[in-house]
């Protein structure tokens, strides 16, 4: 499996790879691209390339404050603001996951600084991607 989140922030969509750890979290690796809301041909593109970014057995402890920090502070500086709480306070978010050829979104909804899943509103894409996320932006909170 391999798994990125879309993150609305504003405008714009940040688009963010996943790669599971050593330990078996889900966490940014890093690699994360930004693209307008209104760029519908790219942004099929950009979620293709976080996933293909998607690695398993990524090397990354996360066990202090420090460690979470690092994580996050690409989408921070791509965003132009200073902290997590300030971005996920505006922020959606969607987990995106492809296993084979099925691509499946997962709104979540803020709880304070974090976001929880929303597992069981998650959509299978069969056909229009655009359309897909639009319709997950709107159940996310």
């Amino acid at each position: 499996m391999r798994r990125a989140t879309i993150y609305k922030f504003e405008n714009e969509l940040f688009i963010s790879s996943s790669s599971q750890t050593t330990e078996g979290f889900w966490v940014d690796n890093g690699y994360i691209s930004k693209v307008s809301i209104d760029h519908v041909q790219d942004i099929k593109v950009k979620v293709e390339d976080a996933l293909s970014n998607s690695k398993l057995g990524f090397e990354k402890k996360v066990s202090t404050q420090t460690d979470l920090d690092d994580l996050v502070k690409p989408i921070l500086e791509l965003s132009n603001t200073s902290t997590w709480a300030s971005f996920s306070k505006k922020a959606k978010s969607i987990c995106v996951s492809k296993k084979g050829n099925i691509l499946k979104l997962m709104p979540t909804r803020r709880s304070g600084k974090e976001y929880k899943h929303l597992p069981k509103q998650t959509i299978t894409v069969t056909d229009n991607f655009y359309e897909s996320l639009l319709k997950c932006l709107d159940i996310a909170k």
